[in-house]
């Protein structure tokens, strides 16, 4: 074997192990665990739709890994690892075939801008520092749209169009930097999340309280109506039994007379002149029955001959002739 055979051969092993190091795939240091509870919410009617929320979601992670890190993407010899770790969570889903997206462009940023000490020298204090006051809270209801206005600002000084495609073009670095950053809660915060990169964190037991508590409140409205209306029937019902035992009082204590006590047409008689009328109501001096009773005839002290209709369900002290 030649001097110069074991001197290339030398050569070959000693130069490939430092090649092969360095094109070799190491594990990705970015978290994508996170993003797990937010991956059933995703839209999968559309795929555009749910292309847009998984590019989202990963500058969320982006996002985290600021936090952790200062650095707003992760090493190049990282990408295939990442985009495994991503796909790993949607296996029947690919996201870099479905969505059009080359597996580098997950470790290239914008306008050399690797480091938020980087980011933070690009920009105004002035803007910062205004960015902070607005985004630094819970954003939730107005204090997101405050936030988001103030970041629009943030967004026209990084609006340049990279030459590099990527996942986080420029436009997206303001929000990375605000949820990692200017956000004492992080991207992981329910309400970050959704504010900064539309991303639902939410496990539906909100959507399900409020839906049971529209149950909740429906059924107490329906039985609310229901025992209104229950009494209100009740009442009416009452109120004519009642009136009707009233009627039939009046009738069994005036025999109607009170109310037509001042005709002139009309004798009221006791009932003791009635009994001696009638010889106690013999029955030789029935001259006739009808619905209510029979009917007797009559001789008063001064001959008259009369006639009265004495009730069979009760003896009355004064009637009618």
């Amino acid at each position: 074997m030649s001097f110069h055979y074991l001197l290339f051969l030398f050569f070959i092993l000693n130069l490939f192990p430092f090649c092969f190091a360095e094109n070799d795939t190491v594990s990705c240091p970015l978290n994508f665990t996170i993003l797990r509870p937010a991956l059933p919410n995703r839209p999968q009617h559309n795929t555009t739709s749910e292309c847009h929320y998984l590019l989202q979601g990963l500058r969320l992670v982006l996002s985290d890994y600021l936090k952790r890190t200062g650095l707003f993407f992760p090493p190049l010899n990282t990408s295939e690892s990442c985009w495994e770790s991503y796909q790993s969570l949607l296996p029947s889903f690919n996201i870099r075939s479905s969505c059009g997206l080359e597996t580098d462009w997950i470790s290239q940023g914008c306008k050399n801008l690797t480091t938020t000490a980087e980011f933070e020298a690009s920009t105004p204090n002035a803007t910062l520092n205004d960015v902070v006051l607005n985004c630094n809270q819970s954003l939730h209801g107005s204090a997101c749209a405050s936030c988001v206005r103030s970041l629009a600002s943030l967004q026209a000084l990084h609006s340049v169009n990279s030459s590099i495609a990527n996942v986080s073009d420029c436009t997206d670095y303001p929000f990375i930097y605000a949820a990692a950053e200017a956000n004492y809660l992080g991207p992981t915060d329910e309400d970050t999340a959704y504010c900064l990169f539309s991303i639902d964190f939410s496990n539906g037991e909100g959507k399900k309280k409020n839906v049971n508590l529209g149950l909740i409140i429906g059924v107490a409205i329906g039985l609310a109506v229901f025992i209104v209306g229950f009494w209100f029937v009740y009442r009416k019902l009452k109120d004519s039994k009642k009136k009707g035992r009233d009627q039939i009082g009046n009738l069994e204590n005036n025999s109607g007379l009170d109310s037509i006590s001042e005709s002139t047409n009309l004798v009221k008689f006791t009932f003791n002149e009635i009994k001696m009328a009638t010889r106690n109501f013999a029955i030789d001096n029935i001259i006739g029955r009808g619905g209510y009773g029979n009917v007797y005839k009559g001789y008063l002290l001064d001959g008259s001959e009369v006639a009265f209709k004495r009730r069979l369900w009760q003896c009355v002290q004064r009637v009618l002739t």
